[in-house]
């Protein structure tokens, strides 16, 4: 509540606000109520800039890798502030089929409100053609998980969830880290 009481004392000075480094769940609270009582842009950059770098590697990464993007199935491990945002931005772009996975069922309830659906890591792994790994957890992914031809982005830094190279190796079309 203070937090939110001081941003909103900030808007006569400023044109927008960045939110930065607010961890899931607080994130999504005080974005929304900052949405409500201001007439200025809130930005939150852990969900918001990192869905938007996401989804531009996504174009170029599933054009190169012959998947259509859209009709992919795309696997969200981790649904904090950057996968709930990578999430809603691909359900929003138009991915019919986002499937995530968290240890935090809330998380898990954010991601169905939002139109995606819920599964375990394994089936994430085995289900997707792209996955996105923003969990914290260095090595999570392991070689034996990546599907053949699948895109990974692990983007957990500054360790991944899988280092690209071995996501290659095990098959993915296209690997990057965070």
């Amino acid at each position: 509540e203070k937090l939110i009481e001081t941003i909103a004392l900030l808007e006569p000075t400023f044109g927008g606000i960045n939110l930065e480094d607010i961890k899931a769940p607080e994130c999504f609270t005080i974005e929304s109520r900052l949405k409500e009582i201001m007439s200025i842009p809130v930005f939150h950059d852990d969900q918001h800039g990192t869905a938007v770098v996401v989804l531009a590697a996504l174009l170029n990464a599933t054009r190169f890798s012959g998947l259509m993007l859209k009709k992919s199935v795309v696997g969200v491990v981790g649904l904090g502030a950057a996968g709930m945002g990578i999430s809603k931005l691909l359900l929003s772009y138009g991915v019919k089929n986002v499937i995530g996975t968290d240890l935090d069922d809330t998380a898990c309830d954010r991601l169905s409100a939002a139109g995606g659906a819920v599964g375990s890591l394994d089936e994430v792994m085995k289900k997707a053609h792209v996955v996105i790994a923003t969990t914290g957890c260095p090595g999570l992914i392991k070689p034996e998980m990546v599907r053949k031809g699948s895109v990974v982005l692990a983007l957990s830094n500054p360790n991944p969830e899988i280092v690209p190279d071995l996501a290659l190796q095990a098959g993915a079309s296209f690997a990057a880290d965070g």
